[in-house]
């Protein structure tokens, strides 16, 4: 398992996340916030985001092309914030080929 300085050190994953650099928005409540993708996998993502974000709040991931994620945010260091996601990961794996294929 590997980690990076933005990311607790507790974080155990059931996917490998794989580089995704997309543009989305956060979608709290009424609020929609820009965020970028750094990485994504079926169980969840790492996005960037300007914007001070509570653990434990639910949220939408929206990423244009591709749909709506709900998801959790589980941590949160400096501007980075760790999803886990709502779905079934294997319809979610089938979206993240297509964006791997699609772009």
């Amino acid at each position: 398992m590997s980690l990076d300085k933005d990311e607790p050190e507790f974080i155990e994953r059931k996917f490998e996340r794989k580089t995704a650099l997309s543009n989305a928005l956060l979608i709290i409540g009424g609020a929609a916030i820009s965020c970028n993708v750094v990485d994504i996998s079926p169980g969840g993502a790492k996005i960037k985001a300007d914007a001070e974000l509570d653990t434990g709040k639910s949220v939408i991931l929206k990423i244009d092309h591709f749909g709506d994620f709900p998801a959790d945010i589980v941590w949160q260091r400096n501007n980075f914030h760790g999803l886990a996601f709502h779905g079934d990961p294997e319809k979610i794996s089938e979206i993240l080929m297509a964006m791997a294929t699609y772009g």
